[in-house]
């Protein structure tokens, strides 16, 4: 199965060698949104409102995602499955682009 979304962002900063992009709204192919549940910290994509997301950008076609409901990186795990739980970028999915 192919992984397909829109990303929208409506600003960019650099912080030291970080360039952010500010409130990433993401969107699956079924046209529903990226959201954090509150209670376990997995990402859906099943929301019919959208959450906005910061990408940090590094070297070497990387990026990072943040969540701005509790503010921990997103991380893909081998299941497949994708939680926003980890609060510093270390321990984190380095996504490739």
């Amino acid at each position: 199965m192919r992984f397909s979304a829109r990303v929208c962002f409506s600003a960019a900063v650099v912080v030291g060698a970080v360039a952010e992009l500010l409130c990433g709204v993401v969107a699956g192919s079924n046209g529903r949104y990226w959201a954090v549940d509150v209670d376990d910290w997995s990402v859906t994509v099943d929301s019919d409102q959208p959450q906005a997301f910061i990408v940090e950008l590094y070297r070497r076609s990387r990026l990072a995602i943040r969540s701005t409901v509790n503010g921990n990186y997103v991380s893909g795990e081998q299941n497949g499955c994708v939680w926003a739980k980890y609060p510093d970028v270390d321990r984190a999915t380095l996504w490739e682009y």
